[in-house]
């Protein structure tokens, strides 16, 4: 078995942090753990070191320019996932493309902790995002059932595909409290 995380950055908050710890968890327990962190280092490579985990930064200052694309298709082509996790909506977007442009073939985990805030433009991407990558993605893991309900109702993902590992933080209920 051969697992990729994806995330944005080593660093910051904590869909970061769980990436990290997953893939500290999986590694000497399968053939290959590996990070993909879509812009930027940061503090959790120190995680990292000393354990057998793949670490691979692809953007420069948060730029996915068609020479990063290329850097991380040769990547993936030599780690060949079997399963890559995604834990945003870009990076799940960024992954179905990369599949169907590469032929590379691995399933998709999409895992949500949250949307962005209600009324936003990238809330609205969001969506879209998943709309349109329902049938790539192989599970979506999400934190409450609210979220789940969302990704059903809205995004129209098949509710049999959805996992929820219950998270006691409502984060849209306070976002929304924060607004005034």
């Amino acid at each position: 078995m051969r697992v990729c995380q994806v995330i944005d950055r080593l660093r910051g908050g904590g869909q970061e942090r769980v990436a990290v710890e997953f893939a500290r968890g999986l590694a000497g327990s399968i053939d290959c753990s590996a990070i993909l962190a879509t812009r930027e280092g940061g503090d959790y490579e120190r995680l990292l070191e000393g354990r057998d985990v793949q670490v691979f930064i692809a953007g420069r200052k948060g730029k996915w320019d068609i020479p990063a694309w290329k850097r991380v298709s040769r990547w993936l082509a030599d780690i060949r996932p079997d399963i890559v996790h995604t834990h945003s909506p870009g990076s799940l977007f960024n992954m179905v493309l990369l599949r169907a442009l590469t032929g590379l073939e691995y399933r998709i985990v999409a895992h949500q902790q949250m949307l962005p805030a209600r009324g936003t433009l990238w809330r609205k991407e969001a969506i879209v995002i998943h709309r349109l990558t329902r049938y790539a993605v192989s599970r979506t893991i999400v934190t409450n059932e609210g979220l789940r309900n969302l990704l059903v109702e809205v995004c129209k993902i098949p509710p049999n595909t959805i996992d929820v590992m219950f998270n006691p933080a409502d984060f849209d209920e306070q976002i929304q409290r924060k607004r005034p």
